[in-house]
């Protein structure tokens, strides 16, 4: 004991006191906690009342009293679980507490109706974060097949939604009220097809189906189920209109696209021309100082003559060594280059990105174009699946011959002059790439 108690004097004098005696609780040791305190001579007011009450508790709720003291939640749980059955709700509260979800899956994960109730108030959890569908997930392990249906109808996993409703055997009302809700649902989310197939399965309207799947561009499958439910008047009243509509609105946004190809790379081309004169310019007039002045003032008339071009350079923004931009500064400067006001120093650079965004959108109508072509040709519109054929072409021709000159051409290459800044990281635009759908039909 002698020995024990020098041990601790030493290590008063190498650790807090109040560190040694947290360290010495955890162990669970009583003895050792008060000898610690009697060594760093703490005033027994001040740990007594607490020990004594420790004392008083059983064991394995003594030591959850203990851990919780020192912060140690996870090992609290694990201690409060061995206290008994009659603690069990002072778990599950104290899991709510601290969301030691994980640990209780963990630590009740071989008794089963605790396991259930673990499972009930993670559910519980998870929904108030709005992470529905692995709420539906614990609430089917917990066994609360209600609860699962209502986190899966708010996430719109209607598969799962409707089998847990029919194993609850639903009514038929029912089910016609939860697949009208779920349609409505995943209709909101775009998710047109599925709002379909619901309305199908479940209230038997296929003008409903085929109205949804209108929506979403899914005209061959309206034009299967209108054969299928011997509803032929549909493609009449629905699908044709709906194909009309989908070819003038492409038409529309093939001719802008074009626009903007058009006016964006004209002004590109503008853009590195005159700093390309610009260039050449300033060029002569250092040349023409060189001939009336010293080597000094030689240096001067060059940085000067070059700070024009380089400040325009839209590839490169200077900043001084000496004083960074302040936040306000800098995102002034970002709205200033997402502008790209004709005329300023982030015009190019404007441009170049509005064109990489053109491209990729040009990617993206492929698959459109594709699919409003099969259409056009199946309903017999014969003229405008060969206009907008042919304008999508043009399109498509127009970027290959441009995309090189686009990206290809960087003014970040043309010579800047040394003028005591130093130019920040360049920012470097890839070239984008051209999607290799093969969107043409031969026969038209």
């Amino acid at each position: 004991m002698d020995l024990a108690e020098d041990a601790i004097k030493f290590a008063i004098f190498l650790v807090d006191a109040d560190r040694l005696f947290d360290v010495a609780l955890g162990m669970y040791d009583f003895s050792l906690v008060l000898m610690v305190a009697q060594q760093s001579q703490k005033d027994p007011r001040e740990y007594l009342p607490f020990l004594t009450e420790l004392e008083s508790y059983p064991k394995y709720y003594q030591q959850f009293k203990i851990d919780n003291h020192l912060c140690r939640y996870v090992k609290a749980l694990r201690n409060l679980s061995l206290a008994g059955d009659e603690y069990f709700d002072d778990c599950l509260k104290y899991i709510r507490e601290h969301e030691l979800y994980y640990s209780a899956i963990s630590i009740f994960a071989n008794n089963n109706e605790k396991y259930k109730s673990v499972m009930a108030i993670y559910g519980d959890y998870l929904f108030t974060e709005s992470n529905f569908k692995e709420a539906g997930l614990a609430y089917i392990l917990a066994g609360d097949k209600p609860k699962a249906l209502d986190s899966y109808k708010n996430c719109g996993s209607w598969r799962e939604a409707f089998a847990i409703a029919q194993e609850l055997n639903s009514s038929s009302d029912s089910l016609f009220s939860l697949a009208k809700s779920l349609a409505e649902t995943l209709s909101d989310k775009h998710q047109y097809k599925d709002a379909a197939q619901i309305m199908l399965d479940y209230t038997k309207q296929p003008e409903e189906s085929i109205i949804l799947l209108n929506k979403g561009h899914h005209w061959a499958e309206s034009i299967r189920i209108s054969y299928m439910y011997n509803r032929t008047d549909l493609i009449e009243t629905n699908v044709k209109p709906s194909v009309i509509e989908g070819h003038t609105q492409l038409l529309q946004d093939v001719n802008s696209m074009l626009d903007q190809l058009n006016q964006q790379t004209k002004r590109l081309k503008e853009i590195r021309a005159n700093k390309a004169n610009q260039l050449i310019s300033d060029l002569d007039q250092t040349e023409e100082s060189i001939e009336n002045v010293d080597v000094f003032s030689d240096t001067s008339s060059m940085a000067s003559g070059f700070t024009r071009y380089s400040q325009s350079n839209t590839q490169l923004s200077i900043h001084s060594s000496r004083s960074g931009k302040s936040a306000k500064s800098r995102r002034r400067q970002e709205r200033k280059k997402a502008r790209g006001k004709k005329g300023s120093i982030y015009e190019e650079e404007y441009l170049i990105d509005s064109l990489k965004r053109l491209i990729g959108r040009f990617n993206t109508t492929q698959a459109e174009i594709s699919n409003l072509l099969n259409c056009l040709v199946t309903l017999g519109y014969i003229k405008r699946a060969q206009q907008i054929q042919i304008l999508f072409g043009d399109l498509e021709e127009r970027i290959k011959n441009d995309l090189d000159e686009i990206f290809d051409t960087p003014t970040n290459n043309l010579p800047v002059i040394e003028t005591g800044l130093e130019p920040e990281e360049i920012k470097k635009i890839e070239k984008p790439k051209l999607a290799q759908l093969n969107w043409k039909l031969q026969i038209i």
